[in-house]
Formats: structure tokens, sequence, C-alpha cells
């Protein structure tokens, strides 16, 4: 097929394993488009990671400082209490 524009003829055939500079066409699986769209997602996912991140160490500058646990609320003891011990009923005799 060909056809006449501005003066400059240009031809187009689909099935050619040629361009018109004669070079061969690289008829080889498109990998980048299977590839592409999971290098995207990674680039995405590492970027909103860094964010993320960002985001919580702002957080933690802003907030007011943590006291360890033992300052804020003890932990409970256990106390030992002494329990009196009955002292055995003498039993009855007839």
């Amino acid at each position: 097929m060909s056809h006449i524009d501005n003066g400059a003829e240009f031809r187009h055939d689909v099935n050619q394993s040629t361009f018109i500079s004669g070079e061969p066409v690289n008829r080889s699986f498109p990998w980048g488009v299977l590839v592409s769209p999971f290098i995207f997602i990674a680039g995405l996912t590492i970027a909103l990671s860094f964010i993320w991140m960002i985001f919580a160490i702002i957080d933690r500058w802003l907030s007011p400082p943590k006291l360890p646990r033992s300052v804020v609320a003890p932990l409970p003891t256990i106390e030992l209490v002494n329990v009196a011990v009955p002292e055995p009923v003498p039993e009855l005799a007839p």
C-alpha cells in the first residue's frame, strides 16, 4: 500500500520483514509489555513504603515522649499473705 502525502511516499506493509530503510523488524516477544506493569507496581510499592516511613518518623517526632512501663504503671506484685491454719478439731470421744 502506498500513497502520496505532501510529496513524500510512505509505504507500509504489516507483513514485511524489513523497514523501508532496510533494517530488519524485530519480531521477538514483547517482554516489556509483560514486565513493565510488575516493575511499575514494585516501584510504586517502594515509593509508598518510603512515604509511610517518613510519616512515621514525623509522627514519632511530634508525639510526646513515651515513658517506660515501670514508670507509668508498675506491674502488680504478688503479696504473700500469712494465712492462719486452723487447729484440728479434737475428735469427740464417746
